[in-house]
């Protein structure tokens, strides 16, 4: 009877090794690609790319600029796009000219080859600045941040 339960407690140990050993090989493999890694991009979440204003040699100063200029710039939009006593075309006029003082801004942040090299860059990793237009005026993307209207009483 002794015999019986070692070779039952034998033959489970090993079942149970044969179970969860090719779970653990999996767990390594899916494991090597990082947490949080797409599927087909291996590493995406374990080893980060260097950015692309690093690799166009952008000192990180002149990045903060670059930031601190768009956020000046959507503070300026904000505010036009919340002045009630602008019509809709005087607000495409002001954010049209906020937004072209700002690139004038921030293109003067940058050398012509440190501009090539970041849109290179860019370019090379499918990233683009975004600027597709979503319609809906020249303040949609702030719609959401005013009141709604409290619908007619029916």
């Amino acid at each position: 009877m002794k015999l019986f339960s070692e070779w039952k407690a034998a033959g489970l140990l090993i079942a149970t090794i044969i179970v969860l050993l090719p779970l653990s090989l999996v767990a390594q493999q899916s494991g090597s690609q990082g947490a949080g890694s797409p599927p087909g991009k291996p590493g995406y979440g374990a080893t980060h790319q260097t950015p692309c204003w690093k690799q166009a040699g952008i000192p990180q100063n002149v990045m903060e600029q670059h930031r601190s200029i768009e956020q000046n710039i959507h503070s300026q939009v904000q505010a036009v796009c919340n002045d009630a006593s602008l019509s809709d075309q005087q607000k495409r006029e002001k954010i049209r000219d906020i937004r072209k003082a700002g690139h004038e801004q921030m293109e003067g942040l940058l050398t012509a080859d440190q501009r090539s090299k970041l849109e290179s860059c860019r370019a090379s990793r499918g990233v683009g600045h975004g600027g597709a237009h979503r319609g809906g005026g020249p303040c949609a993307e702030f719609a959401a941040s005013k009141p709604a209207e409290a619908p007619p009483p029916k």
